[in-house]
């Protein structure tokens, strides 16, 4: 009886302090990591002694400037982008997308040209632009190209018109003497069946004479 006597001695508050052995419970959360204060309970999860130091520990460098550059295991920041195309310097890390030491001859290597003036020509194979669109019509010029979308031939077209002309009136003389000489064939030949006619009714004629003659 004494025993539970002396334990309901003591109030509620004393029986809370008393668990931790602290004056107040205000020092019970920080001290979970036996830290001094709050702020130093997260830093105890990397053992650090700085907030700063705690991001740097994660790659185990020393300062945050060094913390990136270790990804890719540079020693300087601007090495870093670079390393990704294996280029020493950021002026040539595009350039080294299409092989070329320039980022100038990296446009052009697209068609294997060595200056740009070539790239377009060497769509068609042509060693000039003035003959790139002649070619895709197959043409010598570009003053042709719009004739050949139709088949016409623009500068050519009066002189044919002439050369035709002359081929009509030619073609028209030799139709009329072939019919000339068909219309003389026909007339000689009913002529011809006339002069048979004609002697049939003569030869008839002189018959019917010498029979009633001999009669």
């Amino acid at each position: 009886m004494e025993d539970q006597n002396n334990i309901n001695l003591n109030s509620s508050t004393e029986q809370q302090v008393s668990i931790t052995e602290n004056p107040t419970s205000i020092q019970q959360g920080p001290n979970l990591s036996e830290n001094s204060s709050t702020t130093g309970q997260t830093l105890n999860i990397f053992n650090n002694s700085a907030a700063t130091d705690q991001a740097t520990s994660i790659f185990g460098n020393s300062t945050a400037t060094e913390q990136a550059t270790s990804i890719f295991g540079n020693s300087t920041a601007t090495e870093q982008a670079t390393s990704i195309f294996g280029n020493s310097t950021t002026t040539q890390q595009g350039a080294s997308i299409f092989g070329n030491s320039t980022t100038t001859g990296q446009t052009t290597s697209i068609f294997e040209n060595s200056t740009t003036t070539g790239q377009t020509t060497s769509i068609f194979g042509n060693s000039t632009t003035t003959q790139q669109g002649a070619s895709i019509f197959g043409n010598s010029s570009t003053t042709k190209q719009t004739a050949n979308i139709f088949g016409n031939q623009i500068f050519q077209k009066e002189e044919d018109d002439e050369d035709d002309d002359e081929e009509d009136e030619d073609q028209d003389d030799e139709e009329e003497e072939d019919n000339d000489e068909e219309d003389d064939e026909d007339y000689l030949d009913v002529l011809r069946e006339n002069h048979e006619d004609d002697h049939d009714d003569i030869s008839a004629i002189q018959y019917e004479v010498n029979i009633r003659s001999e009669t």
